[in-house]
């Protein structure tokens, strides 16, 4: 998902500043630097500085003799040398590369040449050579040195970390009081030493101490340790976009399960196979029964893999927040870790320079709830990371999403443990059927719940986009009266007017979250996450059959259809198709029959199921070569259902007005 482009053309100008020769220096001298004229600019920013992030600047000192050969040819391409001197050919250089913006450029070029004219003039004859300089010495880097190997424009990516490292036109090296910012209009330049970071696995530390209450309710030495679990950093990798107003347990098991899928995953493999293989080498008992439909006999069964498989899902996720950061590189902006929350001066400088930290941030990742655009603050990050940072990546992920997958996660384990017992009961009571139906409800219930959550997931989706119609910026909710000053004429500043904002909001970002949000589907590793429990109860039966003397190509037959085809496609289909119910129905509310029609979503849901688990005992029966056709049938009908899920329908949303974008 990424951000729309800006409407107007990312431009930078370079002018030729020659070094002032006041005595002979040691080294060569340099001939010329290239330098942004932004950087000269007292206010650090214009109106096209807003577009795009400036050229990069480089930080590796560079040798004197390497430098001059650099800046030589860097001249040379401008155009072939004139014969004059270097005050006169100065502004003619200067006009070649293009227009100055202002009189204010003009006249420190003129300053520039008056400067040299100050000093002592070496005669020609007496200019030194390279050769007898001696060998070269190193020396500083002038601070902003153009990188030739960088482009002159950044956005999301390495590029964003280069210009981050090198430093730029907008970074300030000083601190800006709210005041002394608000002024001067410096809403992003980048207070480096408030540039603080921390992993956001880390975050998750101490079963998310960090997100679970709101910061104003601790005690001033708790929100003192905050601070300290963070650390300086160059830049952020994300930046995290949320409100306090929603309750922090749904902002860590959403966290908490986007960071830790992977491991989830790895250590369910790892306990999987570890079961797996004591069971094969008669190292773990097996003290179930399982009467085998490939053989009709009954044969030793254990319970390992059903319960390694759970255990290590559990433990690869709570061990997240603990794997070292070059694990993954996650650098994040997280305000209760980045912002001092005791120190006043430090919390001020901090709160009124995050759109310095978000033109440095790769990506802002919005925790979406229902209060979210209630918020000013929440206003201002998105409107300022569109304008300071337009090649940057916005990713909406809504709080509940994740809730859903661990309730279906969940359910699918409390399933396999029902039928896991009640298949172990029928090998001697076949009559019981008491635990085939508490199987059943252990399925049927959860996956109800799940249903309705989703439904009002998705319908909270349509009511925001209706609330994007509606958007009044005086209307948003903002405790300080400062605040909201700073932040309108921030708004002012980089969108013309508040009148502009408010169409900017109602109409193009209105269609571009309409588009991200109809493209916000389960993820593929959330599919795979939630047929794990299912995959690891077919392996059970599989390994007693195995144990039990099954032949060999039954035991192929079974794994293609009913690990593969049914455990891996057929039950990401009816996931999927479960979604897309939820979603297309979301806005239908008619009192009682809302309930009935989430009755009737589950129901289509289990006969899909139902239907192809009979459709793979018919291709059971007939050895590889029905497996084989089940599972291309699998595939096709989870591809056919992911197609679907992508035709969700969209409402929608009133043409432009003219005149109403502009600025």
């Amino acid at each position: 998902m990424g951000t729309a482009a800006s409407n107007q053309d990312e431009v930078q100008e370079y002018s030729v500043k020659v070094t002032p020769e006041l005595e002979a220096p040691p080294d060569p001298p340099v001939v010329a630097e290239l330098v942004s004229p932004e950087a000269t600019d007292l206010s650090g920013e214009s109106d096209s500085e807003e577009l795009a992030l400036e050229g990069a600047w480089c930080q590796t000192p560079m040798p004197p003799r390497q430098q001059f050969s650099k800046e030589s040819s860097a001249l040379r391409s401008l155009g072939p040398a004139k014969p004059q001197s270097e005050a006169s050919w100065l502004p003619s250089q200067s006009q070649t590369l293009g227009p100055v913006k202002g009189a204010s450029e003009a006249s420190w070029l003129q300053s520039e040449t008056q400067n040299q004219s100050l000093g002592p003039k070496r005669p020609p004859s007496e200019a030194p050579s390279l050769q007898s300089l001696g060998p070269p010495t190193p020396t500083k880097p002038h601070p902003l040195m153009f990188n030739y190997s960088l482009s002159t424009t950044s956005g999301s990516g390495t590029t964003l970390r280069d210009l981050v490292v090198g430093g730029s036109a907008h970074s300030s090296e000083r601190s800006l009081t709210k005041s002394e910012r608000h002024n001067s209009r410096r809403y992003s330049d980048v207070d480096k030493s408030m540039v603080r970071g921390i992993s956001l696995r880390r975050s998750l530390g101490g079963l998310g101490r960090l997100w679970r209450f709101d910061p104003s309710t601790w005690q001033p030495q708790q929100r003192g340790e905050l601070y300290a679990m963070s650390s300086p950093a160059m830049f952020f990798n994300i930046f995290i976009s949320h409100t306090w107003l929603t309750p922090g347990r749904w902002k860590i098991l959403s966290l908490w399960l986007q960071c830790g899928w992977p491991f989830a995953l790895a250590f369910w493999c790892m306990g999987v196979f570890t079961s797996f293989v004591l069971c094969a080498w008669d190292i773990l008992p097996m003290p179930l029964s399982y009467h085998s439909t490939l053989s009709s006999e009954t044969y030793p069964m254990g319970f390992w893999i059903v319960s390694c498989s759970t255990l290590s899902t559990f433990f690869g996720l709570m061990s997240a927040p603990y794997w070292p950061d070059r694990c993954c590189n996650d650098t994040c902006f997280i305000d209760v870790a980045s912002i001092h929350q005791v120190d006043q001066k430090l919390m001020e400088r901090g709160v009124y320079g995050i759109a310095g930290f978000l033109r440095i941030s790769q990506e802002l990742r919005i925790l979406f709830s229902g209060p979210y655009f209630s918020r000013l603050w929440c206003i201002f990050e998105i409107a300022a990371y569109k304008k300071v940072n337009p090649s940057g990546k916005i990713t909406f992920r809504p709080l509940l999403f994740e809730a859903v997958v661990v309730g279906l996660l969940l359910s699918a384990y409390c399933f396999c443990y029902i039928y896991l017992a009640w298949t172990a009961i029928d090998a001697f009571e076949p009559e019981t059927t008491a635990w085939a139906y508490t199987a059943f409800a252990s399925w049927f219930v959860p996956l109800t719940i799940a249903s309705y959550g989703l439904r009002m997931l998705f319908r909270s989706k349509y009511n925001l986009l209706q609330e994007l119609e509606e958007f009044d910026l005086d209307s948003v909710q903002c405790s300080k009266q400062f605040d909201r000053d700073f932040i309108h004429s921030a708004i002012v500043k980089w969108y013309g007017s508040k009148q502009a904002f408010t169409s900017y909001v109602r109409y193009g970002l209105k269609e571009e979250l309409a588009s991200t949000l109809f493209a916000a589907k389960l993820p593929y590793e959330y599919l795979l996450l939630i047929a794990t429990p299912t995959i690891s109860l077919c392996l059970e039966f599989l390994l007693a059959s195995w144990k039990g003397g099954v032949p060999l190509e039954h035991l192929v037959s079974y794994s293609v259809v009913v690990i593969l085809a049914l455990g891996v496609f057929w039950i990401a289909a009816a996931v999927m198709l479960m979604i897309y119910l939820c979603d297309y129905f979301a806005p239908c509310q008619w009192g009682l029959c809302d309930h009935i029609l989430t009755v009737i979503i589950i129901c289509l849901v289990t006969g899909f199921v139902s239907a192809g688990t009979q459709l793979a005992a018919y291709a059971f029966d007939f050895g590889v070569e029905g497996a084989v056709l089940y599972l291309c049938a699998s595939v096709v009908m989870a591809g056919s259902v992911k197609w679907l899920e992508g035709k969700t329908g969209r409402p929608s949303t009133p043409a432009r007005k003219p005149g109403e974008m502009a600025g």
